[in-house]
């Protein structure tokens, strides 16, 4: 905005054009009259361009923390890796079922609690959607197989079903950076720990012994040294039983807190909240 030049008229500050000559010397004796004036109107003009300014970062945070877009296919998306029959769900149903009957055994007493977070971390994708998290609806309804061969068996077929449903799902929510993250990490998961478990059982009659159940059973890994994606070792509390993936959910965890090599490990539970 211009401001115009102020001058001296009647022993006032009012603005206008240049003065003209004969009044230069009368406006040079009473600028300091004009000077508050002129400071206040600056003044006023830089408040108000602080305002707009102040306004438009406010209207940016709220832009930046809008949830992520929802559709219909999204949705969908989420309720099959966490409800559907070959979800999250009904795998940790089966699990504490079989745990239930058989005891803690391996490698079921380790994946059951890579299963909790795996559910905690598909809640999250609900929950930063404004979408209600649904409840289990097969706890306390599996049929336990009847040796803990079979429940191995059964094992192997389901986490098979469970990296193909990701398979299906990663090609629906390809627009989704966030979504696509969480689903990579859970199948990768199934695809390179559980399922080598379980097939490591099957083959020793149905169960594993306590320590057998390693990090990277699927060749990919070893124990204490994360996964690519995994963002550097853990820190903290507690040495981890179930080596990460299995996979680390939502939230870092303490103690025997199943990660890999000592204590929790921010960096995978950073990434399965998709942010």
């Amino acid at each position: 905005m211009f401001i115009s030049v102020w001058s001296i008229n009647n022993g006032r500050c009012h603005g206008g054009a240049v003065p003209k000559m004969k009044h230069f010397k009368q406006n040079i004796l009473m600028k300091t009259r004009c000077l508050p004036v002129v400071t206040a109107v600056v003044f006023s003009l830089l408040i108000g361009q602080f305002t707009v300014l102040a306004q438009a970062q406010r209207g940016g945070q709220r832009l930046r923390s809008q949830p992520p877009a929802v559709t219909s296919v999204v949705q969908q998306a989420l309720l099959e890796a966490l409800t559907g029959p070959d979800g999250e769900y009904v795998a940790y149903a089966e699990y504490a079922a079989i745990i239930e009957k058989f005891g803690e055994v391996q490698p079921y007493a380790s994946i059951i609690h890579a299963e909790e977070r795996h559910i905690a971390a598909l809640k999250r994708q609900f929950e930063v959607r404004g979408l209600t998290v649904p409840e289990n609806p097969y706890l306390g309804k599996i049929q336990v197989p009847a040796t803990l061969e079979e429940a191995a068996e059964q094992g192997v077929a389901a986490e098979e079903r469970n990296v193909a449903l990701y398979d299906q799902l990663l090609t629906q929510v390809k627009d989704q950076p966030g979504l696509v993250k969480v689903f990579t990490h859970l199948q990768f998961a199934s695809r390179e720990h559980h399922l080598p478990a379980f097939k490591a059982a099957l083959a020793k009659g149905g169960q594993l012994e306590p320590g057998e159940f390693t990090c990277g059973m699927g060749g990919s890994q070893q124990r204490g040294g994360p996964p690519p994606w995994a963002g550097g070792r853990g820190q903290g509390l507690g040495r981890g039983s179930c080596c990460g993936a299995c996979l680390d959910g939502a939230t870092p965890q303490a103690g025997a807190g199943f990660r890999y090599g000592r204590g929790q490990g921010r960096g995978v539970a950073a990434q399965l909240q998709g942010r």
